[in-house]
């Protein structure tokens, strides 16, 4: 893994809103700088955000041995972090590329929004079982993976959390309002079309 080398120090952090600072600490006392919090991580990781080309370049300050991708960070160069990347340790659970990008469009997120499936069960016409009842909740921001062999119902699982298919047996809810049911509800039509239809 390439990097570029680049000098700095601890004590060196632009106090920007395009710098993510990733420590262990509770808190950070540069106001406008975003932070994130990983407990049980030694040393400090940040990150700059270039908007202009939606790129992210991260350098990695601490004795531990860092990973990114695989390739040991090197503590005096930065490097580009790219889609699918992720950092790692025998510390810290992984950092993922998408965990970063998150925490940055995090500020710009007016409202929360909170997916809840609720014990959904779905039925082919010819009565065959296409998914079992199943139940699970996640706010805006979390990247769900949807894995499965062929013919285990992956597809018939998105069309109905899409809102394609209506589940023979339960709810979908979007900030409690059931996708099916209350299409008409203005808080539906607000938090959800406003942002892209569920379904036709």
């Amino acid at each position: 893994m390439k990097g570029v080398q680049q000098r700095g120090s601890l004590e060196e952090v632009p106090n920007s809103e395009e710098i993510l600072i990733i420590d262990s600490k509770d808190d950070t006392e540069f106001k406008n700088a975003k932070h994130m919090s990983i407990p049980s991580f030694q040393g400090q990781i940040r990150v700059l955000h270039i908007t202009s080309t939606k790129m992210y370049f991260i350098r990695y300050f601490g004795a531990s041995e860092m990973y990114l991708n695989a390739h040991l960070m090197m503590e005096d160069k930065v490097y580009v972090f790219t889609t699918g990347s992720s950092i790692r340790n025998q510390q810290i659970k992984p950092l993922y590329y998408s965990d970063v990008v998150n925490r940055f469009q995090m500020d710009k997120i007016k409202e929360k929004i909170v997916y809840e499936v609720r014990d959904i069960e779905y039925r082919f016409k010819s009565g065959k079982i296409g998914l079992h009842k199943m139940s699970f909740l996640e706010e805006s921001g979390s990247l769900i993976g949807i894995m499965g062999a062929s013919g285990a119902g992956k597809s018939t699982l998105l069309n109905v959390l899409n809102g394609s298919s209506e589940p023979t047996e339960g709810q979908i809810l979007i900030n409690g309002i059931d996708i099916f049911k209350e299409r008409d509800n203005p808080v539906f039509q607000q938090v959800v079309l406003g942002t892209g239809q569920v379904g036709a």
